[in-house]
């Protein structure tokens, strides 16, 4: 859920409201990814040789659910001008951290509750199921709160020439820290209900294996790499064009005041069609319909690019930006 809601709304936040340079915003989102590929393989190999009374996977839930939201909600509060980048640098890094220091062990947690197959199938679907509806509702709930104060969606093409006041800047920012509040409620409430809500029922042996060799062992195996590298470009794709809707709807199509709904229909598309996507995976193969979701992308990638900016705009309701919606749900889709 919150790392939708950074990726849709984080460098949207930063440009208009802390009012950074695209350099920045792209220094700090790029320094996240570092961050990233650096933290989940080290944070996996300590879950695995975590060995407490309380299972595996329970102290980590609970530093992060503790941790977590408070440096959520430091993302999204103003630091002074002169270091609004460090500021945020260093937050949204803490912010990486303790995501991947919940997720790790969360996604791990499903093979030891149970060893049978079906019930950890059955973990996955609802884990999945509850990941993609508290999505829709954080997105929906953060942009509903921001988007009440903010400048870009109120001047159209979001090009405000410099020319708002501090009281309105300051206002914006408050609604950004508002909706993250919000978010940081659920964000807690949800790591509760994970920390004390999963049973470790399997015990593991102890690996002693080192980090270098869990590497070089899984760089030697050439399927695995080719579905990395594969799941890396498309992962890249789909946080690109994530990242950048908001501001392509804002300040290309003029559509700011609809940039909330447009997400939100976005990802309630998504959502409604994982059922489909996975009966048809089952029938025809998951390779075959992995194809079929992707051999679209680009056509609908370029024909949204293509659009002029005042076509949308004029008509209120353009098919290009339809068309938008419908390929940022196959990417999802496909994730």
């Amino acid at each position: 859920m919150t790392s939708n809601i950074c990726g849709f709304f984080f460098s949207i936040y930063l440009l208009e409201a802390v009012r950074l340079s695209p350099a920045q915003v792209s220094a700090i989102t790029f320094a996240g990814r570092l961050w990233d590929a650096a933290t989940d393989p080290l944070v996996g190999q300590l879950v695995l040789r975590t060995r407490t009374r309380c299972g595996r996977t329970k102290p980590w839930l609970a530093a992060a659910t503790a941790l977590g939201p408070a440096a959520f909600l430091a993302m999204w509060l103003s630091g002074s001008a002169g270091s609004a980048f460090s500021y945020h640098l260093l937050s949204y890094l803490a912010y990486c951290a303790c995501i991947t220091c919940y997720h790790v062990p969360y996604a791990s947690s499903t093979m030891l509750i149970s060893n049978s197959a079906e019930d950890k199938d059955g973990a996955t679907a609802c884990r999945i199921g509850f990941e993609l509806l508290f999505t829709i509702i954080g997105t929906g709930v953060f942009g509903a709160v921001s988007g009440r104060h903010r400048l870009a969606a109120d001047c159209g093409a979001g090009d405000s020439g410099g020319a708002d006041s501090p009281e309105q800047l300051q206002a914006e920012r408050r609604g950004y820290a508002l909706a993250a509040l919000v978010i940081a409620g659920i964000y807690f409430a949800c790591g509760l209900f994970a920390t004390f809500g999963i049973r470790e029922r399997v015990r593991l042996d102890a690996r002693r294996d080192s980090l270098l060799s869990n590497v070089r062992s899984v760089l030697a195996f050439r399927p695995y790499v080719l579905l990395m590298l594969a799941f890396l470009c498309m992962s890249l794709g789909i946080q690109t064009v994530q990242a950048n809707l908001g501001l392509y709807t804002t300040h290309s199509l003029g559509m700011g005041g609809h940039m909330n709904s447009g997400i939100f229909t976005v990802l309630t598309v998504a959502v409604l069609l994982v059922p489909f996507w996975a009966r048809m995976s089952g029938r025809f193969g998951k390779k075959r319909i992995f194809m079929i979701g992707l051999l679209p992308q680009l056509p609908c990638l370029m024909l949204a690019t293509a659009l002029p900016p005042n076509s949308v705009a004029a008509s209120g309701r353009g098919g290009g930006a339809n068309s938008r919606l419908r390929e940022n749900g196959a990417n999802t889709r496909i994730l």
